[in-house]
Parts: structure tokens; C-alpha cells; sequence
């Protein structure tokens, strides 16, 4: 399913936990790149010291922690590969998430991206990598780092984009990986002003809206072997969360339409909000539907 997948590398226990998902996710038979970014700004902060001798100083210990981050990087990669696992990987210097994001332009399916448990410079990083990515992007929380896979949530909003997920994606994945998979729908309930200014459909009966919206779901999402559920709520974001703590899912799919950067800065507030409070790995299957 996985051809080549892209794994970000700090030496953070996040990263490791990444780079463990990668390899489960292609049982070891397909290609994982492991890509590292030493960061140039090291460098450039070396220039605000104005002594010579400080300077050269400075210069030789960056020049250290860039060779030890590049021996680091190949030794790791050469653990993979003496198990089996086709490995390769990618050292350059540049600004990390500017990098990784051209990189994961270059024919990857996948690009797995560990989150660390402590908000951190790195964690925005990495959080910067995940809006920007040309491909489809697996979250891995630091705390979720053994692999796990039995029960998948997709969360389904009616969208084109979220069809096209699920019926090219979700339903292959289920089979690839052989795994208990629900479809869910957070039904919003809008606040009253909103109400106040026309929107009188919500002020009926609730529950048989929601058996109406189950009958939908079902016939747009229609699969086999698949569960529907659709829950209210005033923030579909945190209900997605919720619902898949309470009923323990592993991990939840989300579907994210290729979009121009106006529309990235201003839209995807679920995905986002799902991305930063779930706890379990988090699939944002990236789709080029255009309407």
C-alpha cells in the first residue's frame, strides 16, 4: 500500500517512534527514507559574536555536531537494513521543515511525522511539516510508540474529498491491514445566535435528524464489513477525539483536500484540532480533488 514512505529525523525518542511505525506499516518490504535537516541556523547565530577566536571556536563545534548528527543518521539506517528493511537516507543542511516539506514532493505515499509529548521548538517544527506536506502524513505521539493497529476511526464530513478518502484509501486499508474500521460523523449543533438568524432546521428533532444522517452515511460511505455511528456535538474536533478514546481506536483517518496556501492558512481547523489533541496516531490521507 506504502511504497516509499518519508521519515523525519531529530534522534528524539518521537522521531524513533516514527521511524517504528514506517516500519510496521511496510513490513519491512518497501522503501522508507530516513531524512535528517541540520539546521543552518546554527551557523548564522555563530555571526553575532564580533571575537575572532570565539567565532573559530564556535564554527569547530558546529562542524562537530554536524559530522556526529551524520554518523548518527547512517548508523541508523544501516540497523534497518541489517534486518531486512529497505533503507536509505537523506543528510542535508537547510531550515527543517522547509525541507522536509520539498522533499515529500518527490514520489512519497507516505511521510510519518513523531510528535514529542513537551511543547518544544521541535514540536512546532514538526507541527509546521504536517500543514505543509505534499503527500499524506501519519502523526505519531511520542507516548503511542509501540505499534498497534486493530480498530480504525475514519471521521467523515460529506465533502467530496472525504468520499474519494474513504473509497480509495480507508476501504483499502482495512483490507491491507486487516482491521475493525467505523465511520463517524459529528453532527454540530450550532450555538443560538446562529439559530436566531434562520437556521430553524436545528430546533427539530434531534435524534431523527441523526437516523437521517446515519441513512446517508451509510449510502455514501456504503462498505461492508464497516460500522456507522453519528454523534452531536458543538466542535466536531474534540468530539472525534473523544469518541475514539472512549471506544479505543488506534488510529483515526482524516481526509485533507490539496489546497492553494490562502486556503491552508485558513482552513482545516479539525484536522488541525484532531492532530493536537489526540493521543493515538492520526492519518490525514491527502487528496487532489478539485470539485
Amino acid at each position: 500500500m506504502f511504497k516509499k514512505i518519508l521519515v523525519p529525523i531529530d534522534f528524539s525518542d518521537a522521531s524513533k517512534a516514527a521511524l517504528n511505525y514506517a516500519v510496521e506499516l511496510t513490513q519491512g518490504k518497501k522503501q522508507i527514507v530516513l531524512i535528517h535537516v541540520f539546521p543552518a541556523k546554527i551557523r548564522e547565530m555563530i555571526a553575532f559574536h564580533d571575537v575572532p577566536e570565539r567565532v573559530k571556536a564556535l564554527e569547530a563545534e558546529v562542524e562537530e555536531l554536524r559530522k556526529k548528527a551524520a554518523l548518527e543518521l547512517e548508523k541508523l539506517t544501516e540497523s534497518l537494513n541489517e534486518r531486512g528493511i529497505h533503507a536509505k537516507y537523506i543528510f542535508i543542511e537547510g531550515e527543517p521543515a522547509q525541507t522536509v516539506v520539498e522533499e515529500s514532493s518527490k514520489g512519497y505515499d507516505l511521510v510519518v511525522v513523531g510528535i514529542p509529548s513537551k511543547k518544544t521548538h521541535v514540536a512546532n517544527t514538526c507541527y509546521n511539516i504536517i500543514k505543509g506536506v505534499k503527500t499524506s502524513c501519519l502523526v505519531v505521539k511520542e507516548e503511542k510508540a509501540k505499534f498497534s493497529l486493530k480498530k480504525v476511526l475514519f471521521a467523515a464530513d460529506f465533502s467530496e474529498a472525504s468520499k474519494k478518502a474513504f473509497s480509495e484509501f480507508a476501504i483499502r486499508f482495512k483490507k491491507e491491514f486487516n482491521v475493525e474500521m467505523a465511520v463517524l460523523n459529528v453532527f454540530e449543533l450550532y450555538p443560538l445566535p446562529y439559530l436566531e438568524q434562520g437556521i430553524t432546521w436545528m430546533l427539530g428533532d434531534l435524534e431523527q435528524v441523526k437516523k437521517n444522517l446515519e441513512k446517508r452515511l451509510v449510502s455514501e460511505y456504503g462498505a461492508k464489513d464497516v460500522s456507522y455511528y453519528v454523534i452531536e456535538g458543538a466542535d466536531a474536533g474534540i468530539e472525534i477525539v473523544d469518541f475514539a478514546e472512549k471506544e479505543k481506536y488506534n488510529l483515526i483517518i482524516l481526509a485533507r483536500e490539496e489546497k492553494d496556501w490562502v486556503e491552508k492558512a485558513f482552513l482545516g481547523s479539525v484536522s488541525a484540532k484532531v492532530v493536537r489533541l489526540a493521543k493515538i496516531p492520526v492519518l490525514i490521507y491527502q487528496t487532489n480533488f478539485k470539485g
